[in-house]
């Protein structure tokens, strides 16, 4: 008991001073303590506020930010956007339908059965025996009804104009002409001069019946020369009495036409102007571009013959999988200057309409066409050796484009409407 009044005696007489010291201690324990509590906060608020500058910043970055409601509203803008799509697909398609129709010399059981399948879907060998030996020569003759040319084969003799003078060495007139027999027959307004190019292009060789591939094949080629050539009869049609377009020098489609096209776009392309007979005048192959492969072994139907959008060629066998087919077309034609934008009206209205990518147009000094093309009935005479009225505004005009056939219509092609997550950072 002495000793804690001792001890009490002494705090009281050195209290002043420990209280002091305790006061700092405490005074500095507690400031470290709220300086580490501080410290904690700001880092805390730190990252916070540098997280949110960051997205602030990845945002400000992206042309369309996202937002919470942005995956749910791109996915239905997306498939709203595939239904108009659909529609003016199946638009489409019905348009061309209306000019796709199959041969009726195939009779009435075979249209019903190649209109009602499935393009994938085998066609019966004796359906595609009788397209073999039926189509060709029943449908080419045709092709030329639509132009009013000279059925292949047939010999022509051109009747002038009164006081018309016919010129050595000339090409026959375009107008109006008959054939050399004595039977009467319409008036040839066109010369198709590659018309039995086309008539081999067609042909089948050998005795056995063509794939289903091949005939589908063959039959679009029908229809694509059928639409080029309702195309210069449409221009024709405008013309009172001399036809706009004289002759048809060249028609091509698919890897041949394909071929001239990439030609065509290669940069820093410059021909050289010839005149006929000229040094440097040249002829277009009309072989196939597409050698055989290794081993003699044939190359797919559809090598080379349609084009993806960048122009280079499809591979083959994928166009059906596309929502259409590009077919590269090539015309060279003989006609009035004055009516080439007519022509290119009527290549973007026909229902299979050709998108024309180059146009070339060939003066009368370097084209290859003779003298005494472009004749017109009634034409009245000028000075010997001069280009009679009409001719003198005639060119060899040359048209690459690419006419779109459209695959059945198939939803599957347009995807699931989904939109990809797109992230902000």
């Amino acid at each position: 008991m002495d000793k804690v009044k001792v001890f009490l005696a002494v705090l009281g007489k050195y209290h002043f001073w420990l209280l002091c010291g305790l006061a700092v201690i405490l005074g500095t324990f507690g400031w470290m303590s709220a300086r580490g509590s501080l410290s904690a906060d700001y880092q805390k608020n730190k990252s916070a506020v540098t997280g949110t500058f960051s997205k602030l910043t990845g945002v400000t970055g992206t042309a369309n930010p996202p937002n919470e409601n942005w995956t749910a509203a791109i996915s239905e803008l997306t498939k709203q956007e595939q239904k108009e799509v659909e529609a003016t697909w199946n638009t489409v398609y019905d348009q061309q339908k209306k000019v796709l129709a199959w041969p009726e010399v195939m009779g009435s059981d075979f249209n019903t059965w190649i209109t009602t399948r499935p393009p994938s879907e085998e066609i019966p060998n004796l359906y595609r025996q009788n397209y073999r030996t039926e189509v060709l020569p029943a449908e080419f003759p045709k092709l030329a009804q639509i132009v009013q040319a000279a059925p292949l084969g047939a010999e022509t003799r051109n009747t002038p104009a009164p006081g018309q003078p016919t010129q050595p060495g000339a090409r026959p007139a375009a107008a109006p002409a008959e054939p050399a027999a004595a039977a009467p027959s319409a008036p040839v307004r066109v010369q198709w001069e590659n018309q039995e190019a086309v008539q081999k292009s067609l042909q089948f060789t050998g005795n056995i019946a063509p794939t289903s591939f091949e005939i589908r094949l063959r039959q679009e080629d029908y229809w694509v020369y059928q639409a080029l050539l309702n195309i210069i009869r449409k221009t024709n049609d405008a013309a009172p009495h001399v036809p706009y377009i004289k002759a048809i020098e060249d028609l091509r489609l698919g890897a041949k036409a394909a071929d001239l096209y990439t030609k065509g776009m290669a940069p820093g392309r410059i021909d050289k102007i010839v005149t006929a007979g000229g040094e440097g005048a040249s002829s277009l192959p009309v072989e196939s571009l597409v050698p055989p492969a290794e081993g003699g072994e044939a190359p797919p139907p559809d090598q080379d013959r349609y084009l993806q959008k960048d122009g280079t060629a499809l591979p083959a066998g994928t166009a059906q999988t596309e929502q259409f087919k590009r077919l590269p077309v090539y015309l060279k034609l003989v006609m009035d200057q004055r009516e080439i934008t007519r022509l290119l009206t009527e290549c973007a209205n026909y229902p299979l309409p050709v998108e024309v990518r180059q146009l070339r147009i060939m003066p009368s000094g370097g084209s290859s066409q003779p003298a005494g093309r472009g004749q017109g009935g009634g034409a009245a005479p000028t000075a010997p050796g001069a280009p009679r009225p009409g001719e003198a505004y005639d060119v060899s005009v040359e048209i690459s484009g690419i006419i779109y056939l459209f695959n059945p219509p198939d939803p599957a092609k347009l995807g699931n409407g989904a939109a990809e997550t797109q992230s902000a950072g």
